[in-house]
């Protein structure tokens, strides 16, 4: 298993496809920040993970050079929507070299506000945009689901 600074990836070929879309979110300037499970554990969160969860800033330029680093990182699946379609749901799931879900929106939380905060880890050179510590609190907090609030709890005890 390979780690991505504390997030296991299920297998070595996974581990080296989110480098890969890495480098094209770098290369198309894409506004973006990893959350869901890779940013919890990216923060200390013992996970292990099969998908990858990416919110972009919701505006069509950014989301059309989002498809555009899809399709240099090989993920095909990207030339059957187009930046409207993406824009317009929630959360789009791209099922392909990696599951890649896709966020537009997050309860409790604006884009550009966690932008500014945002956590910048290098992984292989590669710079990675990850979610604040509080802001993925916020988000997990605003949802409230058994695994959310499971995160909330150990990220506040291993905190103190």
């Amino acid at each position: 298993m390979n780690s991505l600074n504390g997030c296991v990836v299920a297998n070595p070929v996974m581990y080296e496809e989110h480098l890969h879309l890495y480098k094209s979110l770098k290369k198309f300037k894409v506004k973006y920040l990893v959350a869901g499970g890779v940013a919890a554990a990216v923060y200390g969160l013992p996970r292990v993970t099969f998908d990858l969860d990416v919110w972009i800033r919701p505006d069509k330029e950014n989301a059309q050079r989002l498809l555009d680093a899809m399709t240099d990182a090989g993920m095909g699946t990207a030339s059957m929507t187009d930046a409207e379609k993406v824009l317009a749901n929630e959360i789009s799931v791209f099922q392909d070299r990696i599951r890649l879900d896709i966020f537009t929106f997050f309860k409790g939380v604006e884009f550009d506000v966690c932008w500014k905060r945002r956590f910048v880890r290098k992984l292989d050179g590669i710079p990675v945009f990850f979610i604040a510590l509080d802001d993925l609190l916020a988000i997990k907090t605003a949802y409230g689901r058994p695994v959310d609030k499971a995160d909330v709890e150990f990220f506040r005890k291993n905190r103190e």
